[in-house]
């Protein structure tokens, strides 16, 4: 068994390792803050490392897979230690590793703890199947903008790193960094974004995905306590609903009781749980 760097022509073997469509997988691997690492045996790529560090963060965020037919053979560990290796020779100096992982995969659990990895944060997925869905009402002086990628996406990302700033795990995404990670994605459909204006001004915001995921919905701080979370997502569901969209589901830090309160009136309901483990990694090690 060997691990080494990913290389473009193991693109088709590592798709069909992790059940992935090729397109969505190249998207993810071509982001100027992805790595990956693979696993061989008898030159079958067998297991993967995929980890990720913005450019102006000394943390990295990681993930990986062995074929069933694989495990228990320790490549899981081996994979694990060789993208410790990869940040701390990145950062140049002591690093964080996180890893989301379902509460559900024991086994992966079991070898992060082995690792030195302790659960730092708690998440949710929750999900709503959007029955009879109508277009909310707006208070006097907003209205609805379209999302036009070359007039509003530098206003749209300025908006967001304001509205998270202050919550737990906010990241240091360069503007380039957030135009990949957003829409450069395969599908993405500005048709599925919602930004709530007040005059020339973002009073919030939803990102969404044709697969019914809301991958980010915020408000900035001077239009909070309004109730603009919930009228975005209402309109987010409308939208959904128009475009056929069954269903809408989004993934919540279990840590942010205002946000899951939210989703809960709105009658969304927790489909998973996951947790966030993280290594802080020695420099010298």
């Amino acid at each position: 068994m060997t691990i080494r760097r990913f290389d473009w022509e193991d693109l088709a073997a590592l798709a069909h390792l992790l059940a992935k469509g090729i397109d969505k997988l190249a998207y993810e691997l071509h982001s100027p803050i992805a790595h990956c690492l693979v696993a061989e045996v008898d030159k079958v790529v067998v297991g993967c490392s995929l980890f990720t560090r913005k450019s102006q963060e000394k943390r990295g965020w990681g993930r990986g897979y062995v074929h069933p037919d694989f495990r228990q053979q320790g490549i899981g560990r081996q994979l694990v230690q060789a993208s410790e290796g990869w940040l701390r020779q990145e950062v140049g100096e002591a690093a964080i590793m996180q890893r989301h992982i379902p509460d559900l995969d024991e086994p992966v659990v079991r070898l992060l703890k082995a690792e030195g990895y302790l659960p730092v944060r708690h998440s949710y997925e929750m999900r709503l199947e959007l029955g009879d869905v109508q277009a909310p009402g707006l208070p006097e002086g907003l209205f609805w903008q379209p999302f036009d990628p070359q007039r509003d996406a530098f206003a749209l990302y300025t908006a967001d790193r304001e509205a998270f700033q202050d919550n737990w795990g906010y990241d240091l995404i360069t503007f380039d960094e957030w135009l990949y990670e957003h829409l450069k994605r395969p599908d993405f459909d500005p048709s599925l974004w919602q930004m709530l204006m007040d005059g020339k001004d973002i009073a919030g915001f939803c990102m969404n995905y044709p697969s019914g995921w809301v991958d980010t919905m915020g408000v900035p701080s001077a239009w909070r306590g309004r109730g603009f979370g919930e009228l975005l997502m209402k309109r987010t569901f409308f939208v959904f609903k128009q475009h056929g969209i069954p269903a809408a589901a989004l993934g919540v830090d279990a840590g942010n009781p205002r946000a899951v309160g939210l989703y809960q009136r709105l009658g969304m309901r927790v489909t998973a749980r996951g947790t966030v483990y993280q290594k802080l990694l020695n420099g010298n090690e």
